[in-house]
């Protein structure tokens, strides 16, 4: 007579007849049947094709097989091979393609690509739109000029989305001159060549944080405050001409009143200033003034008066100006 085989448990140690699951002291997997289950899950995962099968197994906590590789066989995931470029090592290189022979095939494509780098430009996908565009300019070869302008122009809002403005306005210059008819292209061109002018001089300016000169001596074109120019022309004729940067002007002032007082005091008439003010004092009475001290008098009290009403209305004049001396222009159109 056999003896029963038995199946010894590895968690208590206690013998258990074969075919149980499970041992019967402590409850424990048996490792025949685990082995048994596992050897069994692991050849049907790598015969079977059936994709619920192989989840199921994974699910279980059981490794499926792997197929063996072969050398011809591509990467499943052939996108993580290669590095992805970025967009700052992005450049303008234009692609290598093969360009279709019938022109109807070429003209079809070439929508096709301008259709794609649409889609891509609102996706916010600008690497993937400008290299589509590259293509089409490709494609575009030998066409007429204003079929390949669009192409051109939607670059160059690509660039500008990206502010590399040299780049863009290269761009709308090449629509610009492949379709002069393009009123677009002509106004983007312009922008550019505004922006880049801006750029380097705020460039030469160090950056705008601070300006190169002072506010009077930057001259008549930056920005000026009529109270400001007023109060300084009250305490001295000329100084709200020197602030809007009136250099001439201001010496004028300065000068007339300047030497119409100091005439006055140097002649015979020196208590003429007192006595027009003052005829009630003492040693006023009987004095007479005579003409030149009035005009004297005049000219000073003219010229102060001049410069108190010409200083606030400079500076008012060079409100609508920067502080550059350009023009205030409105570039909010022109963002992609």
């Amino acid at each position: 007579m056999m003896a029963a085989e038995t199946t010894n448990c590895s968690n208590c140690g206690q013998a258990n007849p074969a075919g149980m699951r499970f041992c019967g002291h402590c409850g424990a997997a048996l490792a025949s049947v685990t082995q048994t289950l596992e050897g069994a899950a692991t050849t049907t995962a790598g015969s079977t094709s059936d994709p619920t099968l192989t989840l199921e197994t994974s699910s279980a906590g059981i490794a499926a097989a792997e197929p063996p590789s072969t050398g011809s066989s591509p990467s499943p995931n052939p996108a993580s091979a290669a590095p992805v470029p970025t967009l700052a090592a992005a450049t303008l290189a234009v692609p290598t393609l093969a360009v279709p022979t019938d022109p109807i095939a070429r003209e079809r494509e070439r929508d096709r690509l301008l259709s794609l780098a649409s889609v891509q430009r609102m996706r916010a996908q600008i690497l993937d739109a400008r290299s589509t565009l590259l293509q089409a300019i490709v494609i575009s070869e030998g066409m007429p000029g204003p079929q390949v302008a669009p192409i051109h122009e939607m670059l160059g809002d690509l660039l500008a989305a990206e502010e590399r403005w040299e780049q863009a306005a290269s761009a709308y210059e090449q629509a610009q001159l492949r379709d002069p008819t393009r009123a677009s292209a002509e106004r983007k061109f312009g922008e550019m060549t505004l922006r880049i002018s801006d750029e380097k001089a705020m460039a030469a300016l160090g950056g705008g944080a601070v300006p190169g000169t002072d506010a009077i001596t930057s001259g008549s074109k930056a920005k000026r405050n009529p109270g400001f120019a007023m109060i300084l022309s009250l305490i001295g004729p000329g100084f709200g001409q020197f602030y809007n940067g009136q250099f001439v002007k201001g010496c004028l002032c300065l000068g007339v009143f300047v030497v119409a007082v100091f005439f006055i005091t140097l002649t015979s008439d020196g208590q003429t200033l007192r006595c027009v003010f003052l005829p009630a004092s003492e040693g006023c009475r009987g004095l007479s003034v005579s003409p030149v001290s009035w005009v004297c008098l005049l000219a000073a009290v003219g010229a102060w008066l001049f410069s108190l009403i010409d200083a606030p209305v400079a500076a008012s004049k060079t409100e609508d100006t920067l502080g550059d001396g350009g023009p205030a222009i409105d570039k909010s159109g022109w963002e992609v």
